[in-house]
């Protein structure tokens, strides 16, 4: 699920876990109704100043990206079976829009985020994926996606969640108490850690490289890309820069692996890795050693984008950018519940790689 804003990186800080605040300039609908008025309103006083502002803040110049606009336009389905709401779904969120004269605020609505999404999303965190995710979600196509870990943007930019993977960014950033999950990982290697160096790098052995989930269970396998062990986190890692596609598309996993997160089933993360451990000191000392370590792991994540059920609590804050947020998240709901959305599955693959040196172990107690 897509992340919550009391996590965001503070120039991310206007979207959540399940938002993305957009807006820009469209053709004025004709009618007069109250929806057309918030539609026009949303354009013209959030929108384009939060689409400038969110679109552009700090970026390079980049290469040309892929346009998309969501089409055609799904009939309206209302509640359909994916669309379920959630604890985390305020009252009037996730409800089809009225069968007014044959649904037309949920069509006006659809009309305008197909045109405004895919691409304002693909211009924020420069990843057409993105874009394009957001657009088969808003043409209600049951799509699913499986990214290998290779050269795409969206494992690219899952492993560039440096608020996400690494400690030092989020006490930057974020919450000062929070651990990053390398940290979370690394530590529970910590655990085992002396026991299996004093046994195995001693006399002419001086490096190895290990399973480190066998590891962690006090097992030493030599490292198969092949044949790692995994071991699930889903409860540890979440995504949360939403300038990014991991915040964008995702967020946290499972909370209890008993609720559906969508109609692909939890939201799930899994890892596996090596540990490649150098030994370093000269062996004088017969009470500690110093080593190099080198982490790598290996995350699968399977996760859907959607709506209902998820996280579209508001935000109190009445600037720009939170009224784009609340407007945004509560339309996408409830086109969602009207059958104009669907899930898309998500099951991607990525790896980082952590290096800590000069590390030095004690001997264990007999």
């Amino acid at each position: 699920m897509p992340t919550g804003p009391e996590h965001a990186a503070p120039e991310a800080a206007a979207e959540s876990e399940r938002t993305r605040a957009v807006g820009g300039p469209a053709q004025a609908p004709a009618s007069g109704s109250a929806l057309q008025a918030r539609a026009l309103a949303l354009q013209r006083t959030v929108g384009n100043r939060a689409v400038a502002a969110l679109a552009h803040r700090g970026r390079a110049p980049q290469a040309l990206l892929q346009r998309r606009r969501a089409s055609p336009r799904p009939a309206p389905n209302p509640n359909p079976s994916w669309a379920t709401k959630g604890l985390d779904n305020p009252e009037h969120d996730c409800k089809p829009f009225p069968p007014y004269k044959d649904y037309h605020d949920a069509k006006l609505t659809w009309d305008l985020y197909a045109a405004i999404v895919p691409d304002k999303l693909t211009e924020r965190c420069h990843c057409d994926l993105v874009g394009e995710a957001y657009a088969k979600y808003l043409e209600a196509q049951r799509t699913s996606y499986a990214y290998p870990d290779t050269d795409n943007c969206i494992s690219r930019q899952l492993a560039q969640d440096d608020i996400t993977h690494d400690t030092d960014a989020m006490t930057k950033r974020s919450d000062p108490r929070a651990i990053g999950i390398e940290q979370v990982l690394i530590d529970r290697w910590r655990r085992r850690e002396a026991g299996i160096l004093w046994y195995s790098l001693t006399g002419a052995t001086r490096s190895m490289e290990i399973d480190y989930v066998e590891a962690t269970q006090g097992s030493i396998q030599p490292a198969d890309r092949g044949q790692l062990t995994e071991t699930e986190i889903s409860n540890d890692l979440t995504y949360v820069r939403n300038d990014l596609a991991g915040g964008l598309l995702f967020g946290s996993g499972t909370a209890d692996h008993v609720t559906p997160d969508s109609e692909f089933g939890f939201d799930t993360r899994h890892v596996s890795g090596t540990i490649k451990i150098t030994r370093t000191d000269d062996g004088s000392n017969p009470n500690f050693m110093d080593v190099d370590e080198v982490f790598t792991f290996y995350y699968r994540v399977h996760d859907a984008l959607d709506f209902c059920p998820g996280n579209t609590l508001r935000k109190d804050d009445w600037d720009v950018d939170s009224i784009a947020y609340n407007t945004v998240l509560s339309d996408l709901s409830r086109l969602e519940a009207t059958g104009m959305a669907r899930d898309v599955e998500f099951t991607v693959n990525y790896h980082t790689t952590k290096t800590v040196k000069g590390w030095t172990v004690g001997r264990p107690r007999q």
